[in-house]
């Protein structure tokens, strides 16, 4: 029961507190039963007793006020619970390490942090009447106890037999959950498909039409999970159904011929099974509710042992201000697809970079830039090789210090609508010169606007970097979406800018009639530098 030690690890209500509440609740239900049985006896014999009705009063008022409270604090609790859970999974996510988040992918973390949470959210109430109904089950069962011992153990039996049968079937309600789960991650996946590549699908219409039967593929294994899931939810429910008539008619035909006192009771009996119809509904339906709630809840903490497992030593607030040299030293990496099982490797990189150099990067496409820009970055870790900052080795736990020099702007680049992490700034002479002033402008921290073409974003991307003011700005193909005017402006105006004013700059670009302006160039073949020109070639 992976949801209920959740609760009790990490609820900071004593779940003893809330069960103490349940069980009068359940109580009062079993003590109101037997009232209007003892006041329905004494009406048939011409009277009602002031205190009977007193007593009622004052155990429904009871039964009230404590199923009120099992039922808001248990909302509140669970709701902030996954309050916790949520905050808990972005903090691993920000701290765990880049090719590891991108290995685990988009589609399983957004299934986590919203659907699997909404599941347990949703199954709550449910899993509250659930257990209400089972304080209220046993009560009544000790209410027909007082009554009929015959009709008691005559019940408990059909009970066990029950309980016992549903108990071998949950097993499979549980790994169909589990199969819709799995199912719902790739139908997720093939919408971002279709959202983040549509330029590209609405350009080959027999990549749509593939898109389109591969998501009507996953559309229809999902159905028939979920169809199987209901069925199986649907015949649990008409399982207790007859297991309550089977309870009622062994009261009027089996326990009369095992007891031959039982006729002074049977009336009182069989209210008493009927009263069970709603407790053991209850119950029943709160169990596809456990299942799924246990299913979120193990899939949710499966993910933050993942994270766990793969925090980023480096992830630290140390900052540095300066630096004179960085040396790659036969530094390699290699990660593998998760989905087709491809290698791809780069390296090894024996290069030297200087403060201040402006250095551009060139190669094609599949050759490993974009790659070697994240090793740079510190996003990825060396699988082999060394890093030197200064003449020191760049080991894991300084990866996050090193980050600090740099500030980047990825072809990939995500503009978010706050500086998030800088102060307000006036922003106008940044506009200006990146022309584009009269498309958008700053309030507070936040921009105005985040409709922009590609070539617009990179500009407010790159105004972003400069507020870092950091030593380093790498910049990813950064002039491949201006136009051949503000091209111009990036290479002979901007650049020569940023290096007068102390920044190193690393840039990857194919416009080779500005290679001249660069004080070195590295070509890239294959995943490894095949050339060098400038100054350290």
């Amino acid at each position: 029961m992976t949801f209920i030690k959740l609760v009790f690890r990490e609820s900071r209500t004593s779940p003893y507190k809330v069960a103490v509440m349940a069980m009068l609740a359940g109580m009062g239900n079993a003590m109101i039963l037997a009232i209007i049985n003892r006041s329905a006896d004494m009406a048939s014999s011409g009277g009602v007793r002031i205190a009977d009705m007193v007593m009622f009063a004052a155990t429904m008022g009871i039964q009230v006020i404590s199923q009120r409270y099992v039922s808001r604090t248990s909302t509140r609790e669970v709701e902030e619970i996954i309050h916790r859970l949520r905050v808990r999974l972005i903090s691993l996510i920000r701290q765990t390490d880049l090719a590891s988040l991108e290995g685990i992918g988009r589609a399983e973390i957004y299934a986590m942090i919203t659907k699997e949470t909404q599941q347990i959210s949703s199954s709550v109430p449910m899993l509250v009447n659930g257990c209400q109904s089972g304080i209220l089950l046993v009560f009544t069962l000790g209410y027909i106890y007082i009554l009929s011992s015959t009709a008691f153990m005559l019940t408990i039996a059909i009970t066990a037999i029950a309980a016992s049968a549903h108990l071998m079937r949950i097993g499979q309600l549980r790994q169909e959950v589990e199969l819709s789960f799995r199912l719902e991650n790739q139908l997720y996946e093939r919408l971002t498909d279709l959202l983040s590549g549509y330029k590209e699908v609405k350009l080959n219409i027999a990549r749509s039409r593939e898109l389109q039967d591969h998501f009507d593929e996953v559309s229809t294994a999902t159905t028939q999970a979920k169809i199987t899931t209901q069925f199986g939810i649907s015949n649990e429910f008409l399982f207790a159904q007859s297991i309550f008539y089977l309870m009622l008619a062994a009261m009027v035909f089996v326990v009369p011929a095992l007891s031959p006192t039982f006729s002074d009771v049977a009336l009182k009996t069989s209210a008493a099974v009927l009263f069970l119809i709603g407790p053991i509904t209850s119950l029943v339906q709160s169990i596809p509710a456990v299942t799924m709630a246990n299913a979120a809840t193990d899939n949710i903490e499966r993910l933050s042992r993942l994270l766990s497992e793969r925090i980023d030593p480096g992830a630290t607030e140390e900052t540095l201000g300066q630096f004179s040299k960085i040396e790659f030293q036969d530094v390699t990496f290699s990660y593998v697809d998760q989905q087709f099982g491809n290698k791809f490797s780069v390296g090894p990189f024996n290069i030297t970079l200087e403060a201040g150099e402006l250095i551009f990067i060139t190669g094609g496409n599949g050759a490993g830039k974009s790659t070697f820009l994240k090793l740079f970055t510190g996003l990825y870790t060396p699988d082999g090789g060394r890093i030197l900052l200064d003449g020191k080795l760049l080991d894991r736990r300084r990866q996050g210090a090193y980050r600090s020099l740099i500030a980047a702007v990825f072809t990939d680049y995500h503009l978010f609508r706050r500086l998030y992490g800088l102060p307000a700034a006036d922003l106008s002479a940044l506009l200006r010169t990146m022309e584009i002033d009269h498309k958008v402008s700053l309030t507070g921290r936040d921009f105005d606007s985040l409709e922009f073409s590609a070539g617009q974003k990179k500009r407010v991307a790159l105004i972003v970097a400069l507020l870092e003011d950091r030593p380093i700005i790498v910049l990813d193909e950064w002039a491949a979406d201006q136009d051949p005017i503000f091209r111009r402006k990036f290479y002979e105006e901007l650049l020569p800018a940023f290096k007068a004013m102390g920044k190193t700059v690393v840039a990857v670009t194919h416009d080779d009639r500005y290679f001249h302006l660069a004080d070195r160039r590295l070509h890239m073949e294959e995943g490894r530098f095949s050339s060098s020109e400038g100054e350290h070639s």
